[in-house]
């Protein structure tokens, strides 16, 4: 074993041996589903944030059958996943993980429109679809102007801003179901709430969106006033941030942070971001244990001192949670 997997192994604690001691099946279960397998990652090269541990493997499926059928043979083999996205959305622990991360970034589908719908895979940029949408005359996804991640991130945290907007727009998704690709249609109540439907094991890989026909200047336009009024309100985007906490139902997360004192406070080389308190930011150099640290004081004292309990807006990897 290379100098690089003992650190990797020295930082598990003994943890995460049952999926590494099972590599070359892993590596073996890519090939038979036509993905690629990159072994032994830092997921701090992959958030946001720039935080997070070692993973002994991520996967990439080069079609939606294929990654269908990857998620099945993980299942049965007992190997465990998770989906990776744009790690836009994610907190990983320092540790050694104990699963394998599955991106779908690398599918071979393109975007599929026909008159005002468009059919996108879930690891598409979010981004890059608003532009799509709006170069081609196509309202309805202006207000994501300006944000950063996956089609099938913003679909599965609903909590933010673009999992709301977006299910709004969705009338079917396409997710892995026993090794094969299943099509919901997706119906009022479901858009309300996609638990109706959606496990929490279960791969988005696509979805149909229904947009509508409007103007290209006047949606250019928009998506503009969008992006630079979020521009204004959020850190500085060529640094490592993520938002970190979910509004609450009375009051701004990021307003709430300000009140309680801790715009700009550190620790280690996490901070809160002075231009929006909402956001924490890598400084350089931070671990996710500082990030860990400095939101429980958060928590803690907003729970204190407003009663309020603010909840955790992304998506945290680590065994306590």
């Amino acid at each position: 074993m290379d100098y690089e997997r003992q650190r990797m192994m020295g930082n598990a604690g003994g943890r995460g041996k049952r999926v590494v001691e099972r590599l070359e099946e892993i590596e073996a279960i890519a090939r038979e589903t036509q993905s690629q397998c990159r072994t032994w990652q830092w997921l701090k090269n992959f958030t946001a944030l720039g935080v997070g541990g070692p993973v002994a493997a991520i996967i990439y499926p080069s079609t939606l059958v294929g990654a269908a059928r990857l998620v099945d043979r993980l299942q049965r083999a007992g190997i465990g996943w998770r989906a990776l996205g744009h790690g836009t959305n994610i907190l990983a622990s320092d540790e050694l993980h104990d699963f394998v991360v599955i991106s779908l970034r690398l599918l071979d589908e393109r975007l599929i429109f026909e008159g005002e719908r468009v059919r996108v895979h879930a690891g598409y940029s979010l981004s890059a679809l608003v532009q799509a949408a709006a170069d081609r005359g196509l309202s309805g996804l202006e207000s994501l102007s300006g944000i950063n991640g996956s089609v099938g991130g913003a679909l599965r945290m609903r909590s933010t801003l673009a999992g709301h907007e977006i299910w709004q727009l969705v009338e079917e998704v396409w997710v892995a179901d026993e090794g094969k690709v299943r099509c919901v249609p997706v119906a009022e109540p479901m858009r309300k709430d996609e638990r109706t439907f959606l496990a929490d094991d279960s791969l988005i890989l696509a979805a149909l969106l229904k947009l509508v026909a409007s103007d290209r200047e006047k949606i250019q336009a928009e998506m503009d006033r969008v992006w630079q009024e979020r521009l204004s309100r959020q850190p500085d985007l060529r640094v490592n941030a993520t938002r970190i906490f979910k509004d609450a139902p009375v009051d701004l997360a990021g307003q709430i942070i300000d009140r309680l004192g801790f715009r700009g406070k550190s620790c280690g080389g996490a901070r809160v971001s002075e231009r929006h308190a909402g956001f924490i930011v890598n400084e350089g150099g931070a671990t996710a244990e500082d990030v860990f640290k400095l939101m429980d004081m958060i928590r803690k004292k907003a729970w204190q001192e407003q009663g309020i309990e603010l909840e955790y807006g992304v998506e945290v990897w680590r065994e306590e949670v």
